[in-house]
């Protein structure tokens, strides 16, 4: 990875708060983008470091470690956006926080030197400005070559969470486990 240095792709819930926490950590953020200008800038604000912007492949110049918190449909064509990006990826980490989606979606990258997985908290984040003390004690279910899953397990580490290996078969039942528990607890407690 180069330096402590991070970009957020996909600003929104996840992504900010990711973001903060890391940013709380020492990370140097480096780019936020979103669907809007005007959401990258509030992300930013909440982050309160990083460059908010609509560019991907500008906001991910200068950082190690690169957070595509995009909506699943998108992992894919961003991770090929990126991989044309015109810089070295060697040494960078790039993660996808899709519970279900495979680390494969970013073949793209890991082509171009990157260390890939697929780093997904088994926690709802309700806004953008949920206190990263709040991913203290949670799972985060990681996918991902022996590299990045070891990479990423130190940084979850940091960030006070509890990393686990997931295989990426296992990915479709993980998934409605966690969306059975988060989404239909209160139909369940009902």
């Amino acid at each position: 990875m180069t330096g402590k240095t991070a970009a957020v792709i996909g600003a929104g819930r996840v992504g900010t708060v990711l973001g903060r926490a890391l940013h709380l950590l020492g990370y140097r953020i480096t780019g936020v983008t979103c669907k809007t200008l005007e959401e990258a800038e509030e992300s930013v604000r909440i982050i309160e470091a990083g460059e908010p912007g609509m560019d991907n492949r500008e906001a991910v110049q200068d950082a190690g470690l690169v957070i595509l918190a995009v909506p699943d449909r998108s992992i894919a064509p961003v991770a090929h956006e990126l991989s044309q990006a015109g810089r070295d990826w060697s040494g960078s980490l790039v993660w996808h926080c899709s519970g279900l989606r495979p680390e494969a979606d970013l073949a793209p990258l890991r082509k171009r030197g990157a260390s890939t997985a697929s780093v997904h908290p088994v926690q709802t984040l309700a806004s953008k400005r949920t206190d990263p003390s709040d991913l203290e004690g949670v799972w985060f279910g990681i996918e991902g070559p022996r590299d990045a899953f070891h990479s990423s397990c130190e940084i979850v580490k940091l960030l006070g969470g509890n990393p686990f290996r997931l295989e990426s078969r296992d990915k479709t039942l993980y998934h409605a486990a966690c969306s059975m528990a988060s989404n239909l607890m209160t139909a369940l407690l009902e």
